[in-house]
């Protein structure tokens, strides 16, 4: 079940506020991932990533993402909102 979460605004660190500052003012745009050559591309692609595994997809981001929540001991909840998922339950 989907919830309505993704509508809602993510907080991100203050340091990285400026990072993606950073980037969009380097581009033409609103656009923070863009090909080789500056245009924009679907936030899905990454192709080929110096240091990533072959067949790395974005999505795999979101998965270390929960792992490093996990690891340091977030609780279920922390986990759940910050993936904006449903619920707290897995599954599979």
């Amino acid at each position: 079940m989907k919830s309505d979460a993704p509508r809602t605004p993510v907080l991100i660190p203050g340091p990285l506020t400026l990072v993606l500052s950073a980037a969009v003012a380097r581009g033409s745009g609103q656009t923070i991932v863009t090909d080789a050559i500056g245009r924009p591309t679907s936030p899905w692609a990454i192709g080929t990533v110096p240091g990533l595994p072959e067949g790395f997809r974005y999505h795999d981001l979101r998965h270390h993402f929960a792992s490093l929540l996990i690891a340091s001991g977030s609780h279920a909840e922390i986990v759940q909102e910050r993936l904006r998922h449903a619920s707290p339950t897995p599954r599979w």
